[in-house]
């Protein structure tokens, strides 16, 4: 066995960052494996060896980045082990892809809706290596093609750039242990994405919009609701088809007596 490192690149749709955070990078631990996410740098292309791509592009008081860059560090199998290492290869694609993924999620989630919609895998773009101390290996995927959003839907009007207090917190909310992604505002965030694409998708908007509001309020509610009042939270789970009666004779909770 011998350390790898796979090398990946992924085109992100106008990922809004404060300047401080360019040519900064996120280091975490994910299974066996360790990420290194970096942010390009101010200048032709953004990363060294991919000159031709454009990494970055001035958006107001933010920037707009095009391309983050992904290593996975891992025990793996020797360079000359070709068929091996293609399989440690795919592996690590496959790690990179879904951090890249969950980071474009957390962003929609911080107020960058433009994104695109919850669940698309993130497009793999230029060189993609797997290296160690003596050999470079390149080898081939098949790309995903995100559909294409027009450049002036982004509106950062509520300060949903990533600064450097919010990426300081990405490593937390990416790495082992991390929290699962908030529903209702994964859903409105779609919602979001609906109403900026061009022309805009209200119908579909609305109704994504709707039931991420039914889900806030049933999470708030729980979280509010003393213990000994939850059983009035079951009354919101009962499928609209049901009827008081028959709702209460299926093991329903005890309904609350006057005065308690």
């Amino acid at each position: 066995m011998a350390l790898r490192r796979a090398e990946f690149y992924f085109a992100v749709r106008n990922l809004l960052v404060c300047p401080e955070v360019l040519g900064t990078e996120l280091e975490f631990d994910r299974g066996a494996f360790r990420i290194k996410v970096r942010f390009p740098r101010r200048g032709p292309g953004g990363f060294s060896g991919i000159n031709y791509l454009i990494a970055v592009q001035p958006y107001g008081h933010a920037c707009a980045v095009h391309t983050l860059m992904v290593l996975v560090f891992g025990d793996g199998p020797p360079g000359d082990d070709e068929d091996a290492s293609r399989e440690h290869l795919r592996k690590s694609f496959r790690v990179a892809e879904a951090v890249v993924g969950e980071l474009i999620e957390w962003s929609r989630i911080f107020g960058q809706s433009w994104l695109g919609l919850h669940g698309q895998p993130p497009k793999r773009i230029g060189d993609h290596l797997l290296g160690d101390e003596t050999s470079c290996v390149d080898y081939s995927f098949d790309e995903n093609v995100l559909p294409g959003l027009e450049d002036e839907t982004i509106n950062d009007e509520f300060g949903a750039s990533i600064d450097s207090t919010r990426a300081r917190s990405l490593p937390s909310l990416l790495s082992d242990g991390r929290p699962n992604l908030p529903v209702a505002e994964t859903l409105l965030a779609d919602a979001l994405y609906f109403i900026q694409l061009n022309p805009s998708d209200c119908q579909r908007a609305v109704l994504i919009a709707a039931i991420a509001c039914e889900v806030k309020v049933k999470d708030i509610l729980r979280k509010k609701t003393p213990p000994d009042r939850m059983s009035l939270i079951w009354l919101f789970s009962v499928p609209l088809n049901f009827t008081f009666k028959s709702a209460c004779h299926r093991n329903a909770p005890a309904w609350p007596t006057a005065g308690s």
